[in-house]
């Protein structure tokens, strides 16, 4: 497989795999006795082996629980994907030994703590609701890694421990009494036996394409023990025990809070001299990549532009009530992202190269989310235009496919609803269309308020209907709210929009996630005003227009620091304001650079 296919491939996979978290567990549980289960055997490849404290070893075939102080072990061709009572997964790759040091979960107040230690072997953890308020915890003869939220890679033997932070709030690496902190997707954490560990460094490209390898295998027949043959990553989707675990959120990062743009992304500290006046972990403000120069600190100036005697801007709001609230509701708005297209057959696949490599994905991409509060339940819809003429439209959640906390956490995976069938639509056809999507919510939208805006990430593989050696993977964001129709527009006065912006990036065939902040200034009067934005270390501006007829919708050109692209948008409201906010999506494209995100902000 060609080099840059497992570039995109290790964050696809990383999404598709850390976010089958669903169903949410309602009895207390906590581990007291070594035989207490703590998890369950979502896939095995091979033969990999289980001892509990007390019992025989055994084959961890799916469906074999995982008891406290467990050891795990694994040979030359065996993996297993384990999936923790929180929803925590850890996927073990062959030639490993790891054991469940401990394990503490209270799902009313969804918190506890999780501890393993790996003597050797290559790992992939994925954090459940534990790393929402507790670190994970991973011990290795050589380091202490800690885990809060998201997804990391680690690499162990006895002389040296490498961990590669995918996504997530932070990672931090432990040894000889000093401690790194990454906060950055893409960062690696390097620990030598007997040294503290080094700074962070961005993972070079084809980096993960070893561990991967390891962790995904080769399909390959069933083994004689029950084992579920093939990779084990792909049988932990198809199992039906991965989704035994609970809804934790994905959490890629955050979006800029005010911090200039050549902030440094990563934190380092020391265990002896952590203060509070550190920066704090997982504040990410984009960046130019670290063999570019860092680029000029920017704050959006408003253009000269349309003007009025009038200035609208509501007083500030009240604050947003105390905790999330659960709502039963509709929200529409937009996607974005990436889409990668591949050709093969028999088995291979062959990255597509030329104009169409990667492309951003259409900006006529939308989403529909709906929740029910009576039932736990939620509902999407992504429709993807402008694949090769086709139309993808993507219907996710229901029963037994969703997980419905609160307005701001929420996940779905591909609906089993008949009613709702995926399709795949063209001029002259529309065809059903099997396919692997998730769409995991962000949680508060950090620089905006946005009480009444939502937004996440998510990411989908299916097969062009219309040629079985064509498949399309897809990773972006998405946002939405309650859109302001035409006869709820304001008609006089102006307004200024602050917020920030995430999006995926694609930079000389590095795959990453970047972050900004935009300001919006909009004459209502005129239909009109000037978006400036600040994205992945990049500055751009332009006029922004809306029609007479659909004044709550606009759209313009951008430009600047060598990339040029196009801004959709709408305005969405709140209970008080028909504007409150203002939400979009945006590309940017520029010499061997194309960037997919969206934007959310209130004046």
């Amino acid at each position: 497989m060609a080099r840059s296919v497992l570039v995109r491939a290790s964050l696809v996979r990383a999404v598709l795999l850390g976010t089958t978290v669903l169903a949410v567990f309602t009895s207390p549980f906590t581990i007291g006795e070594a035989s207490a289960k703590v998890g369950v055997t979502s896939a095995a490849d091979g033969d990999p082996l289980g001892k509990p404290p007390n019992e025989n070893e055994r084959v961890l075939r799916i469906g074999i629980d995982i008891q406290a102080n467990e050891v795990v072990t694994t040979g030359t061709n065996d993996r297993a994907h384990l999936v923790f009572l929180d929803g925590s997964s850890l996927t073990v790759g062959p030639d490993a030994r790891l054991t469940i040091d401990k394990f503490v979960f209270d799902p009313t107040t969804k918190t506890g703590e999780l501890a393993v230690s790996a003597g050797k072997g290559v790992f992939r953890l994925v954090g459940g609701k534990i790393s929402k308020t507790n670190p994970i915890t991973i011990t290795t003869p050589s380091a202490t890694i800690g885990i809060r939220g998201g997804i990391t890679i680690f690499s162990v033997t006895q002389a040296k421990t490498s961990a590669d932070f995918v996504f997530g709030n932070n990672m931090s690496v432990t040894a000889a009494g000093q401690t790194q902190v990454a906060t950055r997707p893409g960062s690696q954490i390097v620990a030598n036996a007997g040294s503290p560990p080094g700074a962070p460094t961005m993972i070079k490209q084809g980096g993960l394409s070893a561990a991967l390898g390891q962790l995904e295998g080769k399909s390959s027949p069933s083994s004689s023990s029950g084992g579920s043959g093939g990779n084990a990553d792909q049988t932990a989707q198809k199992s039906g025990f991965s989704n035994v675990n609970s809804g934790q959120s994905f959490n890629p990062p955050n979006f800029n809070q005010g911090l200039p743009l050549n902030s440094n992304n990563n934190v380092t500290t020391s265990v002896l001299s952590n203060t509070a006046s550190e920066p704090r972990p997982g504040l990410i403000t984009p960046t130019s990549p670290p063999t570019q120069p860092v680029t000029t600190p920017f704050t959006p100036t408003p253009s000269p532009g349309p003007t009025t005697n009038q200035n609208t801007n509501p007083p500030p709001p009240p604050p947003p009530p105390s905790g999330p609230t659960k709502t039963s509701q509709t929200l529409t708005g937009f996607a974005s992202g990436l889409v990668i297209i591949t050709r093969g057959g028999g088995g291979e696949s062959s990255y597509h190269h030329g104009s169409g490599r990667v492309r951003t994905l259409s900006q006529g991409s939308t989403v529909s989310i709906t929740t029910n509060a009576a039932n736990d339940q939620a509902q999407g819809t992504i429709v993807v235009p402008g694949l090769r003429g086709g139309t993808a439209q993507l219907e996710l959640g229901g029963a037994g496919r969703s997980s419905f906390a609160d307005d701001k956490s929420y996940a779905m995976l591909t609906t089993n609803d008949p009613s709702r069938p995926s399709t795949f639509t063209t001029a002259s056809q529309s065809q059903p269309l099997p396919n692997n999507t998730v769409l995991v919510s962000g949680g508060q939208i950090p620089g905006c308020t946005c009480e009444y805006l939502t937004w996440g990430v998510w990411a989908s593989s299916f097969t062009d209907p219309r040629n079985s050696n064509r498949s399309y993977e897809t990773i972006g964001h998405y946002v939405a709210g309650k859109l302001t129709s035409a006869v709820q527009m304001p008609t006089t006065g102006t307004a200024t929009y602050n917020g920030g912006m995430a999006g995926f990036v694609r930079d000389h065939g590095n795959t990453r996630v970047g972050t900004g902040n935009f300001q919006l200034n909009w004459n209502f009067a005129n239909r009109g005003g000037n978006f400036a934005g600040g994205f992945d270390g990049k500055n751009f501006s332009g006029t922004m227009n809306a029609g007479a007829a659909t004044p709550q919708n606009y759209n313009g050109t951008v430009r600047g620091s060598g990339v040029s692209g196009r801004v959709d948008g709408a305005f969405a409201q709140s209970p008080s304001d028909s504007a409150a906010y203002t939400l979009g999506n945006f590309s940017l494209n520029g010499r061997h650079y194309n960037a997919s995100g969206v934007y959310a902000g209130q004046r």
